[in-house]
């Protein structure tokens, strides 16, 4: 899978610098892009009713996924890296007696030895990963047979990530700080061939592909040239 620069990746240091940004992070969902964002992973659930039904938020950050599965009563177990972020996910749903939230360290390492899940959710995590395929291949062993997956990953042929990552490139290498800095970190795109076949490889059926994250989508319609992140819904069918 394609790096955005020849220094190795560090998944220890995607948490720290997701630990940096947990205190304020919440608040990005106040700003129009992150609200279609939320509303763009509604729109890909099952179903907007997911009473009975147990979820892992993989990646949870401050848990405002998470709450949008718990709206729709699902019980929540959301897990992340960073301390902060998990920190902010308990404050934040302190009053949710439907949702539980832990620090792992890792979650490809990770073993989770309790009930499966009806389904998974996974926002912008597997490009921080040191081993995607890892995570994806953990998915299937965590999920009942057709659960549902729903994930989201940046778009390698996205005119806007290519653009990302030449400035980020151009700026490491003749300014003190690289831009956009998220980049240090997100090292791992996917063009949608490469992630079809991660997903079958693992035993996931993709339902639906939507192409998400055009600044002005209000007035540009949403491409695969241009959308720099790709949502998935898929459904795991059991070997």
């Amino acid at each position: 899978m394609q790096r955005t620069t020849d220094r190795p990746s560090s998944s220890a240091d995607a948490i720290g610098f997701h630990d940096q940004l947990a205190i304020s992070w919440s608040d990005n969902y106040k700003k129009p892009s992150f609200v279609r964002r939320y509303n763009a992973f509604a729109e890909l659930l099952p179903s907007q009713d997911l009473t009975g039904e147990r979820w892992l938020d993989a990646g949870c950050g401050t848990g405002n996924l998470s709450r949008l599965l718990l709206d729709r009563h699902a019980q929540v177990l959301g897990v992340d890296g960073s301390a902060q972020m998990i920190e902010q996910s308990k404050q934040l749903n302190c009053n949710r007696a439907n949702a539980s939230f832990q620090q792992i360290t890792s979650l490809t390492d990770w073993k989770w030895q309790g009930e499966l899940f009806q389904g998974v959710l996974c926002s912008s995590v597997l490009e921080y990963l040191d081993s995607p395929s890892g995570l994806v291949e953990q998915f299937s062993k965590m999920i009942v047979p057709n659960g549902t997956l729903l994930i989201s990953v940046p778009n390698r042929f996205s005119a806007i990530r290519v653009s990302q990552k030449i400035t980020h490139w151009m700026s490491s290498k003749f300014c003190k700080r690289s831009f956009p800095s998220y980049l240090d970190h997100s090292r791992t795109d996917f063009s949608v061939a490469r992630i079809t076949n991660l997903l079958k490889s693992n035993s996931f059926r993709i339902e639906l592909i939507k192409n998400f994250g055009i600044p002005a989508a209000r007035y540009i319609p949403e491409s695969s040239w241009l959308s720099p992140l790709l949502l998935i819904r898929a459904r795991y069918c059991s070997k």
